[in-house]
């Protein structure tokens, strides 16, 4: 069997718009390294309360275990967190019994 391979040469446009797509990529991943920077200069109840929203922008969900994990917190410091950031947004997040989860409410 033999692989037949076909290339064409890219078109000066074809050029630029992979070079802006690519200084898009580029300048998303410098906010979000100036955004963890920036966390990690908030104490450590207020850096808790932005991992839960991080968690919820990024991945749509998250649970106590990722927080006592990441941070070396007891489950009842982790429930506090929850509770924090829950008084703080109402209706940020919905508790998925099945999942053992918080989930993001999307609106």
């Amino acid at each position: 069997m033999s692989i037949v391979v076909y290339q064409r040469s890219a078109s000066y446009e074809d050029i630029a718009a992979e070079m802006d797509r690519r200084g898009r990529v580029i300048e998303d991943l410098e906010q979000q390294n100036a955004a963890l920077k920036d966390a990690l200069k908030l104490s450590d109840p207020d850096r808790r309360q932005w991992f839960i929203s991080f968690c919820l922008k990024k991945f749509g969900h998250f649970n106590r275990f990722e927080i006592c994990q990441t941070f070396g917190v007891s489950a009842p410091q982790a429930s506090l967190d929850v509770r924090r950031w829950l008084e703080i947004n109402p209706g940020g997040a919905t508790y998925n019994a099945s999942r053992k989860r918080y989930e993001a409410n999307h609106v």
